[in-house]
Order: C-alpha cells, then structure tokens, then sequence
C-alpha cells in the first residue's frame, strides 16, 4: 500500500456512511496566524481509505462504494488544496513537516481513488477482448502466408493483461486462439535442443488454445537434427488436426518427419513451405503428407535448395504466392494450369527463361491479382528478341490488379495481348509495370494499349513518351481521352523530367482540378510567345477528376530539381528580370564559398577538420558568405527561385550548432532562419501560383486550387511562416545538401516510395 494509505479491517460501517460531505468530520483542521506563525495542524489518524479492497485489485465498484469513493475525494482534495493554498500565503516559510507529510499522502489518496473511478474498471468484456486481441495480433493472423525473416518479437501473448483484473484474465484465457499461435524458431537459440522451459511453456500455450485452430511458425537451422526436435515434433503432429496456418523453414529431413500428419489435415487453410541447408539430391521422396488437405487454399512456396517433388492438392488454390528460384519452375509449372480456382498469383524473382518455354493456353477466370516481379537486369542489354511465351498464354477476364516489376524487355506487346484475349477484361482497376527499357516503346504504343483498359482507376508507370502522355491530357484536341476512370496517377522518373514539363503540366491542370458536371474543365497548353502555361476551358462530363497526381524521382537531389523545373511552367523566369535584378540573382546564386567551408555537410565522403585553425578559417568564410547575403535586396519571388538561396537558408536552419562552425559565435543558424522571414511574404504571396507540392522526400504531388494543403497557411506544427504550405509546396519535408553537389544515386526499378 501507498505511503498515508492504511486500510481498516472492517469497511462495513464506512461502506454504509453516505452522508453529504458537509455532515463529515474533517480528519483535520488547519490555523493559520495573522503574524505569520508557524502552522500547527492537530494530525487525528492518517487517511483512512473507505474502499480498501478496491485499492488491491481492479474489481469495478458499485454504485455505492462510487458514492463514498467520489465524497472521499472530494473533502481530501478540498484539504489538499487548503494546504497548498497556505503553503503560497506563506512565501518562503516552509511548512510544517509533518504538514508537507500530510499533503503528499493527501495527494496520493485523491490519485489512488481517482484510479478506483476509472472507466477501465468498467469496460464490457466484449471490448476488453477486442482489446486484447488488437494487443496480441501478429503475422501468424494476417490474411494469407507472406515472407518472414524472423519470429523473435512476432507473437505478443496476452499474459501482462490477463494479470490486469479476474474479468480480464478470464477474458484472456477465453480468447484461445491468441494462445494457439505456436513461435518455434531454433535459429535464435543457443542450441537446437529445446530447454525444458521452452518445452513447458510450449505445452502450456496447446493446452490454454484448447480446441482453437493452430497457427505454426517452425524454423530450423541448416544443422538440425530431427532427434533434437523430436519431442516439439511430436506435440504438433499430436494436434494435427487443428493446424489452419503452418510456416515450415526447414531442412528437407526435419520437414519429411512430419510425415505422421497425412490424412490428418482436415483444418489446414494456409501453407508456407521453403526447403533450406541440404544439397538437392535427385532421388529424395517427394513431400507428401500435404497432399491430402481439403481446405487448404493458399500456399508460399519459398525459396530452396529443394529440386525433389511436392504432392500439392493443384485444383485447390485461389493463393499462390511463389518466392522464386529456379528450383521451383516444377511447380509453377503445375500451379498455374491446374489452379483453375486462382484468385490471386504472386511469382517473384521469376528468371526470364520462364518467359521463353512453352506454357499451355489457359484461362484464369477468377483471377483478380497478377504480380510478377523478375531478376534484377540493370546490367545487360534490352532483350528485344525476347519472346514471352507467358503473359500470352493466359487468358484473364476478371483480372482487377496487375503489378510487373523489372521486366526484361519491351512489356507493352505481350500485356496487350494478354488484355486483348481476356475479351471481357473490363474490371481492371490498377496497373502498375516498370522495365529498365521503357525507351524502348515506341511512341503512342502505351496510348494504344490503354485503349483497352478504360477502367483503370490507378495507374503506376515509368515516364513515358511525351506523345503517350499527350492522349492523357484534356483538350479540344482530345475528343476521347484516355482512362476517363482514373483517379490515382504515380510517374516514376529515372532521373530528370526536363522536357516533359509542359506536358506534365498540362495533364495535371486539366485533370486534377475541380470541375462539375456544366462547368467547363481549366486545361492549359505552353506558350512559347510568353515562356508561360496558358489556360483555357473546355467541357469533359464523363472523366473522373484525378484525385492524386504523383511524381517520384529515385533520389532526393532529383526530386528538388525537378521541383524547381515544373513549377517554371507556372512562374516567371530570367527574361522577366532587369539587369539588375539578374545581378542580384548572380550575387545570390554563389553559394559556392559555403558549400566549400562546410565540405562535411554538403558532400559526401568528408569528413571535418580536427584542426581548431581550420575551423576558424571556415567559420570566418561562412560570415563574409552571410554578409554578402544579408546586404542582397531581394524585390521579386522571381529572385529566389532563380538562385535558390531559400532551399539553402532553409536547410542551414535546420542543421544542428555542432555542424556549423563558429555557430555559436556568429549564430548562422539563426541569421539564417531570419533570411527565411524576410523573403517569406514573397513566397506566401505566390503560393496560390505553385502547383506541386512535396510528399516525403523523393516524390512530388499535384495540389489543385482546392487542395487541402492551401489551407493550412496557419498550421502551427510547422515553425515557419505560412505553416506546412509554404513547407509542403516551397522546402519539402526532407531537405538533402547535396543538391548542391554533384553526387550518385543508385536507381531501382521498383515501383515504390516512401512518404
């Protein structure tokens, strides 16, 4: 029990005391003299707590003992703030001690009681189960098998909540299959054998599952042997019968000893299954003991060594997820025309030979998923020869999402024969394909085969031809633009979009801005006579409006640049400015001396000089740079984007007074961030001019006139002026110096991003 907290042996008669707290006897008294005397405070007894059983378990009190428990905190907390109230009278007079005593046993009472009215104690069983169940959700859960490197910290059991109260233990017991999720991974021991602790545990966990279906996670080193496992082994075969989802990581020898589970897999829905550590051996029995398994649907076939056979139930799956390598082609091979049920198939690291055999004509009519993801091939030639005997064979009607990741070649012939035979492929909602040799398309060959796609909804694409994305753009040149439906467009960027901006923003303008059903749509077209984007009106009812335009570029210094490059659609540019503007520019523009002075900021590969005369010699470079600056008088927003001095105050502002030398005596960072607020009414003032904005820190997003963005001027989680807008759309969130440098970048072609 807390300190001042005494519980009595018998509550009865405080239990029946529920008079008003007027009519209750205070414990105490205080006296305060008019001459500042000491204080005097006659202590009786110390708090007594009305309620203790309560203060020793987490039983919900009833509407009685709530009565007496909210009277008790009252009258104390009225005490307590008399005390604190005198102790202010007081000034520097300290209290008495054992008044001091008195309040922090007062203050605790009122927090211990509080805690017996909390609206914990009276949640409904029904949600403290929801509770629990969110508290201990792991992989083992999840929809359908998926890659796991490790299991150590997967699985979350329930045992800290079930000690919170008897209702939540109950509740924690009641729920069986948290403890049915069974985590045996002898990689992170420090043997292979299991202690006799694990072993307890282990058949702790099968018993409190009871009758709950299993989810297994076993995994085995390339050294195991099966006698170490045996007793684990047996204690899953022994409960069969409720497997429903089971990861085997294992060698070919500890897998085969499950063999005693044939025929007994009546609840088995979802297998993940990867052979590792034995060299293949041509002869070995096939893996039979899944054969026979009628509700299992899913299956992961990873990575393996294994070259043997798997008796699989084929005509079962409506998931197959394939983790590639050569050594599985046997069962790609049955999988995809014997799966005539395939909702969806996933093939990963598929090696491009695949493509090139023979594979039956099929139809997949309740194929909704396709993602096929090949070798990396960033260093061989574009395999124009390449014939794809695989996307040509199928036949997909129902299809709904294609991802194609890497592929080897031009992907646009045999993705359009795919589509073309799956007549009534008209539910394609996203598509998204990446290839290191999208140059090689010809022009108007992706336009060709989004004609047959009218549904796509999202779109995922490496930047293609600027005529292809002319037929996207809205005009009175178009009479039947392409994928009137489309409501998400993400352009990935190998490395520079310069002459592709007037047409990117023209597809943006004329399909992201709001229109309604009689109004006419804002499109734009480039005018060489002006340097400048003109817009104009036109009328398309029946194409969606696109809700979110993206560009990604594989490095930060590319997204900036290209930032700057797009948003000199819709600003002005060097023949705007007089001579002595351009002047100020060129002074603006040398932030060479500062890179040089801060060589370990704004390149890589360096470090700082330990040498204390170096640093002064630096620190004094990056002052006569500040000066320089500081007497520049900006007069046009123009100004700054030509010399992109705001891009480097911004991030001089945000580096740390350890990275700046002679910070502290010339307080670069704040002189910087003071540059920031002069030019910021130049830049608030042209936000309603920009049109991009950044999101994360390699890719950039369209902001329409209505978007959300423009009206956070005023947010205050940003500490500069504007709030996250001038942020979002001028800085970005991320800011990388070597912008200013000429670095590398290592390009994938993954279809991905990171906000």
């Amino acid at each position: 029990m807390k300190r001042g907290l005494r519980r009595r042996a018998t509550t009865s008669n405080l239990a029946a005391d529920t008079r008003s707290p007027k009519t209750i006897r205070l414990r105490f008294s205080l006296s305060l003299s008019l001459h500042r005397t000491p204080i005097i405070v006659p202590l009786s007894s110390d708090l007594v707590s009305p309620v203790p059983h309560l203060l020793a378990s987490n039983l919900p009190p009833s509407d009685a003992e709530r009565i007496i428990v909210q009277d008790a905190i009252d009258i104390v907390s009225a005490q307590n703030d008399a005390i604190i109230a005198t102790s202010k009278a007081l000034g520097s007079q300290k209290l008495d001690p054992a008044v001091t005593r008195r309040l922090e046993a007062g203050l605790e009472f009122v927090q211990a009681h509080r805690n017996v009215l909390s609206s914990v104690r009276l949640l409904p069983p029904e949600l403290i189960a929801e509770i629990i169940c969110i508290y201990s959700d792991s992989f083992l859960l999840h929809s359908h098998p998926h890659i796991i490197t490790l299991a150590k910290n997967g699985v979350i059991y329930p045992w800290a909540l079930s000690q919170v109260s008897r209702l939540w233990r109950s509740t924690a017991l009641s729920l069986h299959h948290l403890w049915g999720q069974l985590i045996v991974d002898t990689c992170l021991w420090k043997s292979n054998q299991p202690s006799t602790s694990f072993l307890g545990l282990f058949a702790n966990l099968v018993d409190r599952s009871q009758n709950a279906p299993l989810c297994i996670y076993f995994c085995t080193p390339r050294d195991v042997q099966v006698d170490e496992l045996r007793p684990i082994i047996d204690i899953l075969t022994s409960h069969s019968d409720r497997w429903d989802t089971v990861y085997l990581v294992s060698t070919y020898s500890v897998i085969k000893a499950f063999e005693d589970v044939r025929g007994r897999l009546s609840s088995l829905r979802r297998l993940y299954l990867s052979f590792t550590g034995e060299d293949p051996i041509a002869d070995q029995e096939p893996i039979g003991m899944f054969e026979v398994a009628p509700r299992l649907t899913s299956l992961y076939l990873g990575t393996s060594l294994f070259v043997g056979k798997v008796l699989l139930p084929w005509s079962q799956f409506t998931v197959f997820l394939d983790g590639g390598d050569s050594s599985n082609g046997f069962v790609r091979e049955k999988i995809v025309p014997a799966s005539q049920s395939l909702v969806e198939l996933q093939l990963t690291r598929l090696p491009n030979e695949e493509l090139c055999r023979k594979w039956p004509e099929v139809q997949l009519d309740n194929l909704r998923l396709l993602l096929i993801n090949f070798y990396s091939n960033e260093e061989e030639e574009p395999q124009d020869a390449i014939t794809d005997n695989f996307l040509r064979s199928l036949k997909v009607p129902s299809i709904e999402e294609i991802r194609i990741t890497n592929y080897p070649g031009n992907i646009i012939p045999p993705l359009t024969s795919l589509i073309y035979h799956s007549l009534q492929c008209t539910s394609l909602q996203e598509l998204a394909i990446s290839t290191y040799y999208l140059g090689e398309f010809q022009p108007g060959e992706l336009a060709s085969f989004l004609e047959l796609t009218p549904s796509l909804r999202r779109l995922s694409i490496y930047l293609p031809s600027v005529l292809d994305l002319h037929r996207l753009v809205l005009n009175s040149d178009t009479p039947q633009p392409l994928l009137p439906n489309l409501e998400e467009l993400f352009i990935f960027v190998y490395d520079s979009i310069s002459g592709y901006e007037e047409v990117l923003a023209q597809l943006a303008v004329s399909r992201c801005e709001q229109r309604t059903s009689t109004a006419p749509s804002q499109t734009c077209h480039f005018s060489q006579a002006t340097n400048r984007t003109i817009y104009s009106e036109s009328t398309f009812e029946d194409v969606r409006r696109l809700q979110h335009m993206r560009i990604i570029f594989p490095a930060a210094v590319l997204c900036h640049s290209g930032h700057e490059v797009i948003e000199c659609c819709h600003s002005g540019t060097a023949n705007d400015l007089s001579p002595l503007a351009m002047d100020r520019v060129t002074t603006l523009k040398n932030w060479t001396p500062l890179a040089n002075s801060l060589p370990s900021i704004f390149s890589y590969f360096w470090s700082p000089s330990p040498k204390l005369g170096m640093k002064i010699k630096r620190a004094l470079q990056v002052s006569q740079f500040f000066s320089n600056i500081e007497n520049v008088r900006v007069e046009s927003v123009q100004e700054l984007y030509l010399s992109d001095i705001h891009h480097l105050m911004y991030h001089v502002s945000n580096l740390s007074s350890s990275e700046v030398p002679g910070d502290n005596l010339y307080h670069f960072r704040r002189r910087a961030k003071a540059l920031l607020d002069k030019w910021a009414p130049f830049l608030l003032n042209d936000l309603h001019n920009r049109r991009w904005a950044f999101q994360g820190g390699h890719s950039i997003v369209y902001v329409p006139k209505d978007g959300a963005i423009r009206r956070s001027s005023s947010s205050s989680s940003s500490s500069l002026p504007g709030g996250d807008a001038l942020k979002s759309m001028i800085y970005g969130d991320k800011f990388y110096p070597q912008k200013y440098s000429v670095s590398w970048y290592d390009l994938q072609v993954n279809l991905q991003f990171i906000d």
